[in-house]
């Protein structure tokens, strides 16, 4: 859940689902991102010990509609391990039953490409749900959420601070697979959220929360660009058209300027081959001309 965080506009943040995970003590509860009509992102610790315990998972798309699915196939990052608590590599990826229909309420987000960097005080956004007893339709499912999505704007840290702060902790290493932020977080709730930045008119996810100092303390998160490959090759379905279509323009626009310039170049090339060649037939008019001119001064 979110310390200092506001309730969501319905609809602001499309792409937020609420991960449950049913163990055999009870359920866990994550935040997760759709990332194609039939992919979720979340962290591979929403999955815990899975060749010990067959856990069953549900995603809900908790907004208008109230739209649950049932998760088909979950596939964490093979260099994970659910034994040993380095939080490295913490990500994992759900494949739900069937295709979910885009609406205004239900869009994917886009991804940070691998060559994304993130600057100290970059500001960035969390959302979340935390606990609520009060909420009857979430306690009827046997959950104890808030029906209300929370957000909160966080600012990036640089891994300079984040290693100073960190550095009496064994446990936790600042890598360039991590990322660290200021963040206001409950002790309560629901976990490993997603974090987005808006690059231009674009909303890209960056990061997936891994660890949190309690509570309002700062949080680690993994760094979703270094995992695009490992993501591209796992998932299938629909990626938001926006992002492919920026990526297609962004390479049509960098070989259109690439071709501009080697066209202007050859243009300028040509006008001055052209003109030195221009130059050189009126050289040799005027000599010419001036031959013609003292040919005829002798004659006379």
């Amino acid at each position: 859940g979110i310390i200092g965080g506001q309730d969501a506009t319905p609809g602001s943040w499309p792409w937020h689902a609420l991960v449950v995970a049913y163990g055999p003590y009870g359920y866990k509860q994550c935040g997760g991102s759709l990332i194609t009509n039939q992919w979720v992102l979340t962290a591979a610790r929403c999955s815990p010990l899975p060749h010990i315990f067959k856990l069953k998972q549900q995603v809900i798309f908790y907004s208008v509609g109230r739209y649950n699915q049932s998760v088909k196939e979950t596939i964490c990052h093979p260099a994970f391990s659910f034994y040993c608590w380095t939080y490295e590599n913490d990500i994992c990826l759900l494949k739900l039953s069937a295709p979910v229909n885009f609406t205004d309420y239900i869009q994917p987000i886009c991804l940070a490409s691998e060559k994304s960097t993130f600057h100290n005080g970059t500001s960035s956004w969390v959302t979340g749900f935390g606990y609520d007893d009060s909420n009857s339709f979430s306690l009827q499912l046997g959950y104890r959420f808030s029906n209300i999505l929370q957000e909160v704007n966080v600012p990036i840290l640089g891994n300079n601070e984040c290693r100073y702060i960190t550095e009496t902790d064994h446990l936790l290493k600042v890598t360039d697979l991590s990322l660290q932020f200021s963040i206001n977080f409950s002790s309560q709730g629901d976990e490993r959220e997603p974090l987005v930045i808006k690059a231009g008119s674009l909303w890209v996810q960056s990061g997936v929360q891994s660890y949190s100092y309690g509570c309002g303390g700062l949080s680690i998160y993994t760094r979703v660009s270094q995992y695009q490959k490992w993501i591209s090759d796992t998932v299938t379905g629909t990626p938001p058209e926006e992002c492919v279509t920026s990526e297609v323009w962004r390479e049509v626009i960098l070989d259109l300027n690439a071709g501009l310039a080697g066209l202007l170049r050859m243009w300028t090339a040509f006008i001055i081959k052209t003109g030195k060649q221009k130059m050189r037939r009126l050289a040799g008019r005027l000599a010419e001309l001036k031959t013609y001119t003292e040919d005829d001064k002798t004659r006379n």
